[in-house]
C-alpha cells in the first residue's frame, strides 16, 4: 500500500467512525438538521469561490492546485479518468487529522456536540468536493450516484456542463451546486474581482477565456 492509498484508507476509516461517534452524542432532531445543511450550503459556497478563483487567478504555469484547474478546462472529462484516490488524496492528507482531533475533543466533552458536527460537516465537504466534481463529469455513474444527483444532494452533470461553456463564468460550485442560482445573479465573479483586484491588487488572469475558447474549437476540429 502506497502513502496515497493509506492516507484514503485512513480517512474513509475516520469518516465511518466519525458517523458513529456524531450519532452517539447527538439527536437525530432539527436543530441538527440545520446545522448539518446549513453547514453543507456554507461548503457548496466556499467551493464557488475557491473554484472561481483558482480558475482565473494565479500562474497555471506553475504545479499545483491553480494549474490543475485551469488544465481541467482544458480537458473536463479529464477528472474522471483519474483513480478515486488521486482525487481525493489532496484534500485527505489536510483533513484527516484535524477531523481526528476534533472527534477526540468531542468525545472528551471539550468542545459541543453541535460544534464537532458543524467541523466534520466542513472537512468532509472538503475531502469529498472532487469526488462530487468527477461523478459530474461520469455520463454513467451508477444508480444510487444518479439517485444523489436527481435530487439535488449533489452535484449532477447537466447543472455542471454549463460550467464548461464559454465563457466559463457561472456556476463554479461543485458540492450541490446550491448556491449557483444565488452567486450568478448577483454577479459574485465580478465581486470577487474587486475584492482581490481593486482591494488586494491581485492580478487576475485575464486570458483564460481565450486559452480555453482555442483549446475547445481545436478539440472540435481534430474529431
Amino acid at each position: 500500500m502506497n502513502i496515497q492509498s493509506g492516507v484514503v484508507y485512513a480517512w474513509f476509516v475516520l469518516f465511518g467512525m466519525g458517523v458513529v461517534v456524531l450519532a452517539m452524542l447527538l439527536d437525530l432532531d432539527a436543530r441538527n438538521l440545520s446545522i448539518f445543511f446549513a453547514t453543507y450550503l456554507l461548503a457548496d459556497a466556499g467551493s464557488y469561490l475557491f473554484h472561481y478563483i483558482v480558475d482565473h487567478y494565479g500562474n497555471a504555469a506553475r504545479q499545483g492546485i491553480v494549474r490543475e484547474f485551469q488544465n481541467h478546462h482544458a480537458q473536463p472529462g479529464y477528472i474522471a479518468q483519474r483513480p478515486l484516490v488521486e482525487v481525493i488524496y489532496p484534500a485527505a492528507k489536510i483533513i484527516t487529522l484535524p477531523v481526528l482531533v476534533v472527534l477526540l475533543l468531542a468525545l472528551a466533552g471539550w468542545i459541543p456536540g453541535a460544534w464537532a458536527l458543524f467541523l466534520f460537516t466542513l472537512g468532509s465537504c472538503w475531502v469529498f468536493t472532487q469526488v462530487f466534481h468527477r461523478w459530474a463529469h461520469l455520463r454513467r455513474p451508477g444508480r444510487l450516484v444518479s439517485l444523489l444527483q436527481r435530487t439535488g444532494l449533489i452535484l449532477g452533470s447537466t447543472a455542471h456542463d454549463r460550467h464548461h461553456e464559454s465563457p466559463f463564468m457561472t456556476d463554479f460550485a461543485v458540492i450541490n451546486g446550491w448556491t449557483n442560482p444565488l452567486f450568478d445573479a448577483i454577479g459574485m465573479p465580478g465581486l470577487v474581482d474587486i475584492v482581490l483586484e481593486k482591494g488586494l491588487g491581485i492580478e487576475k488572469r485575464s486570458t483564460l477565456v481565450a486559452d480555453m475558447a482555442a483549446m475547445q474549437l481545436e478539440n472540435r476540429q481534430s474529431v
